[in-house]
This record gives structure tokens, C-alpha cells and sequence, in this order.
């Protein structure tokens, strides 16, 4: 849950430079660039039964709804696919994608397996 204190996180585009610095802060996480000048940050996430997805998903919605950014996912069977972009920034990384991130890697139980694609 986001500091009343702290201002929000930004939706503005960040810079190449901006994003090479942050990426450190979600390592499980990759980044994307469509070579248009769009950039996500992406993650697969496989649990140990759909209903742990499910449930994951439900619990991810508050996270979601108080940053009031929302991911694009996907999700087959006990595979969560998950990529974050601002797309009123030209569908390009933000801060706002890293805090969803770092919100949503705080929410997993502690041994699901993971692969990033």
C-alpha cells in the first residue's frame, strides 16, 4: 500500500536511461522494447493450480485498483502472463508500471515458480 505522505508514482514516460536504472528494483521482470519507441515490462508467472492464479488475480485487483493501473494479462490454465505499459504514453514503460510491479511481485506466495518471457 502506497505512503499517503509519498506522491504518487508518475505516468510519464520515462527515459531509456531511467528504465536501465530501475529494472534493478524488479528482477524478476523483463523488459520489452517494440522498437518503435514502446517499452513494457513483462513476467510469467506458473502456479501450482489455476484456482492459485485465480486467487492471485483477486488479491492483485486491490493493488491494481490503488494505483489505478491496470496490467495487461493472460492466464492459461497455471500461467499468468503479465505486461505492464503506460498506453497513454505512448504504450512505454512509467513509474507507474515499476510500482505495479514491485506490488504485484509483493503479493506472490513465496515459491512459485517463475519464467520470464
Amino acid at each position: 500500500m502506497q505512503n499517503v505522505h509519498q506522491p504518487p508514482p508518475s505516468g510519464r514516460r520515462m527515459t531509456d536511461e531511467q528504465i536501465d536504472a530501475m529494472m534493478p528494483t524488479v528482477p524478476s521482470w523483463q523488459l520489452l522494447r517494440d522498437g518503435k519507441g514502446g517499452s513494457s515490462l513483462s513476467r510469467t508467472i506458473k502456479f501450482p493450480s489455476f484456482e492459485a492464479v485465480i486467487a492471485y488475480m483477486a488479491q492483485a485487483a486491490g493493488a491494481i485498483s490503488a494505483l489505478n493501473h491496470h496490467p495487461d494479462w493472460r492466464n492459461s490454465w497455471k500461467t499468468l502472463s503479465i505486461t505492464l505499459s503506460t498506453h497513454d504514453q505512448g504504450d512505454s514503460v512509467t513509474a507507474l508500471d515499476f510500482a505495479l510491479a514491485e506490488a504485484l511481485d509483493r503479493l506472490l506466495p513465496p515459491s512459485p515458480s517463475s519464467t520470464v518471457k
